[in-house]
């Protein structure tokens, strides 16, 4: 959650499923643009996704080309598609690129190296039996 509008909130991933560039109904485009239109500054980086459908989309969005770039600075970080470009990135990283951001992992893909992060890591309804059994 960000309190101050002037920072930005990171998208990683658009796409409502995992291996597609389809965003038409997705559910975290229509949160980024909601967030948008509170005057929020929002950056996105889906490898999939078409630019063009995102500007269409998102007009107001600043679209990068890598993940670290994208977080960079971020209040907020939502980790929304499971792709397989994200595969390499870790937590570690991530937060080291944002260190005062809050992760909000929606696929549960750093379950069990957040817990030491504490409220900087959420996983909305997940718990740790969760991850094993989404294979």
């Amino acid at each position: 959650r960000c309190a101050d509008r002037k920072k930005p909130v990171a998208f990683l991933g658009l796409s409502y499923k995992p291996r597609t560039g389809l965003m038409e109904e997705s559910c975290v485009v229509r949160m980024a643009a909601d967030l948008a239109r509170h005057g929020y500054r929002i950056r996105v980086h889906d490898p999939l996704a078409m630019p063009s459908e995102i500007a269409r989309m998102l007009p107001s969005a600043r679209v990068f080309h890598d993940s670290l770039s994208c977080v960079r600075g971020s209040c907020t970080i939502v980790y929304a598609t499971d792709h397989e470009a994200f595969a390499r990135l870790s937590l570690k990283r991530l937060l080291r690129a944002a260190p005062r951001a809050t992760l909000v992992d929606l696929w549960g893909r750093w379950l069990n190296e957040g817990k030491s992060s504490g409220p900087r890591y959420v996983t909305p309804g997940m718990k740790k039996a969760d991850k094993a059994s989404k294979v």
